[in-house]
């Protein structure tokens, strides 16, 4: 049995979820397209939210998040709603990521996150990360010092070492999960395919300018 990399935060749960998510043009265009029913793919992702922890990241086991989501929805309808938001939005942007042990793309992976946690949470100071691989959508994220390090009375938090990207280097990243790795740049804070924007590329860094 696999001995999965999480631990137990001694801080509190404290979930303040922003009311604009009833309100998200993505969710309402899915729920009518998939026919869910009105809110049910908003309260499925606040479920979530609310067994993530403090980075967004969770353990990936439908069983127990059935328990504590869904346990009175159809075990079928419940799966559906998950796939629903791990498939992603009308513009290919997924809510939820799945990632393996190994901090990659993995549709079968142990882990999963919520791409969107920064927009729609806000997290208790005291609370920690329980869930320590990080997910690759979170290194195309420029973090700020409270959402990399977290300082409570009792501990401190940490988030592992992601390799940030720097302004105008490239660096090899799927642009959506279960995509093969390409060449991106970082710049003004966005992420640029390197065949479509190679002027916005100032570091190589080791990785060769493909020749024509």
């Amino acid at each position: 049995m696999t001995q999965h990399k999480l631990k137990r935060s001694k801080a509190p749960m404290g979930r303040y979820f922003s009311p604009e998510i009833f309100q998200d043009t993505e969710f309402l265009l899915a729920e009518r397209k998939y026919q869910t029913g009105w809110g049910a793919l908003r309260l499925m992702h606040l479920g979530v939210m609310a067994n993530a922890d403090a980075y967004g990241r969770f353990e990936w086991d439908e069983s127990h998040l059935y328990l504590q989501i869904g346990a009175r929805l159809h075990k079928v309808k419940f799966r559906r709603l998950l796939n629903i938001l791990q498939n992603g939005d009308s513009k290919g942007k997924v809510w939820l990521c799945r990632y393996n042990e190994q901090g990659e793309y993995d549709p079968q992976g142990c882990y999963g996150h919520v791409r969107t946690w920064a927009k729609w949470q806000h997290v208790h100071e005291r609370e920690g990360a329980r869930v320590l691989v990080p997910c690759p959508c979170e290194i195309a994220i420029v973090c700020n010092e409270a959402d990399t390090v977290k300082k409570t009375s009792r501990e401190i938090g940490v988030s592992p070492q992601v390799p940030k990207p720097i302004e105008g280097k490239v660096f090899l990243k799927a642009v959506l999960p279960g995509w093969p790795k390409e060449r991106v740049v970082l710049h003004n804070g966005m992420i640029h395919r390197v065949a479509e924007r190679p002027d916005l590329v100032t570091d190589w860094d080791g990785l060769e300018p493909e020749t024509k």
